[in-house]
């Protein structure tokens, strides 16, 4: 992936990188009216990698790394619960 410098196109290369998600999903059986109800456990970013994927560089004039270049991050490890209710009245 290539990043731009607002004057010159594909200035700063951005190393490639691999984000592991682990999702776990149960849903509710049986003849309740809460049925079908689903829980979803979530584990963004498992391995918890902040690798770079953007840079905002300091000259316009150099593709050179510098002090005052803006480098973002990839989020860190998030771990999330939902519930979708599957209502069935009888």
């Amino acid at each position: 992936m290539w990043q731009d410098n607002n004057a010159v196109h594909q200035t700063v290369a951005i190393d490639p990188f691999n984000i592991t998600n682990v999702f776990v999903n149960y849903t509710l059986k049986g003849s309740s009216q809460l049925q079908n109800t689903r829980i979803r456990f979530a584990i963004n970013n498992l391995t918890d990698n902040h690798a770079i994927t953007g840079v905002t560089p300091a000259s316009v004039n150099s593709n050179l790394p510098a002090a005052g270049d803006i480098v973002q991050l990839m989020s860190g490890r998030s771990v999330s619960v939902s519930v979708t209710i599957g209502y069935s009245p009888r």
